[in-house]
């Protein structure tokens, strides 16, 4: 596996989800092969120490400080270390350097080849994000995908792109959002944070302070609302390069009623989640929305842009709503809607629980995300002539 989340080496392992989820992943990936062994080389910026669980699950970091050189490197490391992987698939966390990474491992190799998508990158907002970055990003990533054997995607929005965008075949794609292990945590006691006023509605929002999630938005919407609302406070957590803005916008509108927490341990995180009244996401793009269903899996009604992923989670007018992008009134309006009606809040947060219970289980879908690769791995056949 090629990543580039660093935050897999941070020493607060015990919150990390994707460790989490990759112990799983190994866990049904043994049913099928007890030799089984999965080798997860990421990019890092900072250096970083190898580390490994249980022997079969090892963390490998390549340090590079642009991530454009990390390919080159990489792939001159593992050919170097080839006795030691012996690898027989190959999935990458990005269409972008990390895919074209993947690919050329796969022709060196003749070894199939996963390519995940984990953002829009149809949004016209992510192609205009960074420009010239971006555009040459995209066309990097249509050279990856069409040379996959698969291609996971997180939302159905996605694969409808790569059908009639690339004329990717469907029967390449298949859809697995990211499994949501936050259960972990859904039993445990609620814990006093601030000691806010009880009488106080709670609007959250989680995430990261970036460009992508629409910060001046969100801060437009709160001061919209805290207009109207008079008993309700907005709890923003999260980190990220536009904390500082966010910071100085909340304390020209109230800083009072706009807290901002930054980034916390889910230990703590849940405990918003459960003590909140609406959550909010207007985001630009999203490949899918992990927060988006944390929030539903206790029962909080939330409200959202149409913007990929969340038309996958909510259920408009049914579990919450979704408003188009730039169309902040309306998201305002039906944030005030949801904390004047909380009988009907409540029934809409109910609903959206059963529907994640449903539709996004992170047993089945882990499980669908292992069976992929095992259906590649049977496919295999060995060829490491590397001279």
């Amino acid at each position: 596996m090629l990543g580039a989340d660093e935050s897999i080496f941070s020493e607060v392992s015990k919150d990390n989800q994707l460790l989490k989820r990759l112990a799983l992943y190994l866990k049904i990936l043994k049913q099928s092969d007890s030799n089984a062994r999965i080798f997860v080389v990421i990019h890092t910026k900072k250096t970083q120490k190898e580390f490994s669980i249980d022997h079969d699950l090892f963390f490998i970091p390549i340090q590079s400080k642009l991530i454009q050189y990390y390919p080159f490197k990489t792939y001159k490391f593992l050919i170097n270390n080839i006795s030691k992987f012996n690898p027989e698939l190959i999935t990458c966390q990005n269409p972008f350097e990390i895919g074209l990474l993947g690919l050329m491992i796969k022709r060196k190799l003749h070894i199939s080849l996963e390519i995940q998508i984990h953002l829009n990158l149809f949004s016209k907002y992510w192609l205009n994000e960074h420009r010239i970055n971006n555009r040459l990003r995209y066309f990097m990533a249509k050279a990856v995908l069409y040379n996959a054997n698969r291609i996971r995607v997180v939302s159905s929005g996605i694969k409808k792109n790569l059908e009639e965008s690339l004329k990717i075949d469907s029967s390449k794609i298949f859809i697995a959002p990211v499994p949501v292990l936050i259960q972990d945590y859904c039993n445990e006691s609620t814990l006093e944070i601030l000691s806010p006023n009880n009488k106080e509605k709670t609007v959250l929002y989680v995430g990261r302070l970036i460009h992508s999630k629409n910060m001046p938005g969100l801060l437009r919407l709160c001061k919209k609302v805290l207009k109207i609302v008079n008993n309700v406070q907005f709890i923003i957590i999260g980190d990220g390069p536009q904390k500082e803005f966010v910071v100085d916008e909340a304390r020209k509108i109230d800083p009072e009623r706009i807290i901002i927490l930054g980034s916390i341990p889910y230990s703590q995180l849940v405990n918003w989640y459960k003590r909140s009244d609406v959550f909010i996401l207007p985001s630009l793009h999203e490949g899918f929305s992990r927060v988006l269903v944390e929030s539903y899996l206790f029962k909080l009604p939330a409200v959202a842009t149409k913007c990929g992923g969340p038309q996958d989670i909510i259920i408009d007018g049914r579990t919450g709503f979704l408003t188009n992008i730039e169309d902040i009134d309306l998201f305002s309006e039906k944030i005030i809607w949801l904390l004047e009606h909380p009988y009907d809040a409540k029934a809409m947060g109910l609903e959206g629980y059963e529907f994640v219970l449903n539709q996004f289980n992170p047993a089945m879908l882990a499980q669908k995300i292992v069976s992929e690769w095992v259906q590649l791995l049977n496919n295999y056949e060995p060829n490491h002539d590397i001279s």
